[in-house]
């Protein structure tokens, strides 16, 4: 139980000298950082529909500390959305080199646009962090409804040009 206890106040401290450091500060990087579709995935996705929920896949670097610590980690992310608000999410303490995350709340944030992500971590690999993007895109048959929607404002206005 004292070892729970030591090692959790140890990250503890970490996260929070981390969390006040410049990302300059960190010694290395992801091996992979990416946006995916689903949790467990690795194929990479960079568009996504307004009805779909985009995860954060981070693999970090083989720690040169064997058994069963060996990996241990605390990952962390940013997302700043199109109006540059930014949202955070913690991946908690994991055993595991590879991690998803996405935000629990993204159907009542999710909007249109560019979205930027930053991630870093701590563990027995180092420190490090890492930097994506995705666009979130309006549906195909959204577009397809408002461009035919258009089609009658289009026609009125070529209508009155010609008139004149």
């Amino acid at each position: 139980m004292k070892i729970k206890f030591v090692l959790f106040a140890v990250f503890f401290i970490t996260t929070i000298l981390f969390s006040t450091a410049n990302t300059a500060w960190a010694d290395f990087s992801f091996d992979e950082i990416k946006m995916v579709g689903t949790e467990y995935s690795t194929l990479e996705q960079i568009y996504f529909d307004m009805d779909e929920t985009p995860w954060l896949y981070l693999k970090l670097p083989e720690s040169p500390f064997g058994g069963p610590l060996g990996d241990l980690n605390i990952t962390f992310s940013s997302w700043e959305s199109p109006e540059e608000m930014t949202y955070t999410m913690s991946g908690g303490l994991s055993l595991d080199r590879e991690n998803w995350l996405t935000l629990p709340y993204w159907d009542d944030i999710k909007t249109h646009g560019r979205w930027d992500v930053n991630a870093k971590y701590i563990g027995l690999a180092g420190i490090g962090c890492g930097h994506t993007s995705f666009t979130v895109t309006p549906e195909p048959w959204a577009m397809v409804l408002m461009a035919i929607g258009g089609i009658p404002i289009a026609a009125n206005l070529y209508r009155k040009r010609k008139r004149t």
